[in-house]
């Protein structure tokens, strides 16, 4: 086990742990950065290209301390960042930038870089701190590209990331009344593509961005445990949303465990499609399915063809 504990830069030097001129690769076996400091990039600060991959790595406590300069509580990016959870697990928990909750910084430095965040089968990517990206131009996010199948995961906090960002597989799931993106029009994009998940707890989460797709074959999962008779919004997405190649799936978990109605998705930017382009699933239970509605531009969307999973 590799252990980066406690390193400090002196004033508001950059990368606590590592300061990298070249490209970064940290690969292979278990890593932990935990408790460092400096004014960028807590842990770490790239100048080039970084990848973290091939083992299990932890991001725990780490923070950027130069006032409101201070970004990257973990990590600082300055050009491409590929995060891969492929040997085990990625976790960022507990660091802060200008003493708020931030994991990654991507400064996109001339405007033409992308992140990546890659979980394979079985493994995840948990962001318990937001990520954020300065507000240039040509940012690209690629979600479980490669055939990746695993699970990303934000939780709770506003990741004020300004991208076209693209969910080939997998999971990406939406906790604690996360916000993922930002509605920047027109620059900012979101699309899911067939076979990928957005799975959304009843904690009120949201993806923001000026133009939503979600494409044939795409699925929506919203949890019901825990919800909140006839308050509960488990996605809202936040912009202008169409359904390319036809239908999408939207698969109501735990729903025989609640009373009342629910409403999994609200949309606030306008749907540009027609209600039969939804299909609604209650997955292992014969409740009534009129408890579960969509809303759009403040009309009930009644149309759905609905059917027991």
């Amino acid at each position: 086990m590799n252990s980066f504990t406690g390193n400090a830069t002196s004033g508001n030097g950059e990368g606590g742990a590592i300061y990298s001129v070249g490209n970064l690769a940290i690969s292979g076996g278990t890593n932990s950065f935990t408790g460092n400091s400096a004014g960028q990039g807590g842990a770490i600060y790239s100048t080039s290209n970084l990848t973290v991959s091939g083992g299990t790595h932890s991001f725990t406590g780490n923070s950027a301390t130069n006032g409101a300069s201070g970004l990257g509580g973990a990590i600082f990016a300055n050009m491409d960042a590929n995060l891969t959870a492929d040997g085990g697990d990625l976790t960022f928990r507990g660091n802060t930038a200008n003493n708020l909750p931030n994991a990654l910084y991507m400064a996109n430095s001339d405007g033409n870089r992308s992140i990546t965040l890659a979980a394979t089968s079985g493994r995840s990517i948990f962001f318990y701190d937001p990520i954020a990206s300065s507000d240039l131009a040509n940012l690209d996010v690629f979600i479980n590209n490669g055939g990746a199948t695993g699970t990303v995961l934000f939780d709770k906090y506003r990741s004020d990331i300004y991208a076209n960002t693209t969910l080939y597989n997998g999971t990406l799931q939406l906790t604690g009344g996360a916000t993922y993106g930002v509605l920047s029009a027109p620059d900012t994009a979101f699309a899911a593509q067939s076979g990928s998940n957005i799975a959304a707890d009843a904690a009120g989460n949201t993806i923001s961005a000026a133009n939503i797709a979600l494409n044939a074959g795409s699925r929506i999962t919203a949890d019901l445990s825990g919800a909140a008779a006839g308050s509960t919004t488990n996605l809202t997405l936040d912009g202008t949303v169409t359904t390319p190649g036809g239908a999408i799936t939207v698969d109501a978990l735990n729903a025989g465990a609640v009373n009342g109605r629910y409403l999994l998705i609200n949309n606030a930017g306008g749907f540009a499609f027609s209600s039969a382009n939804v299909t609604v699933l209650v997955a292992g239970t014969a409740a009534p399915l009129r408890r579960f509605r969509t809303i759009y531009s403040g009309t009930f969307m009644r149309n759905y063809q609905m059917k027991s999973g």
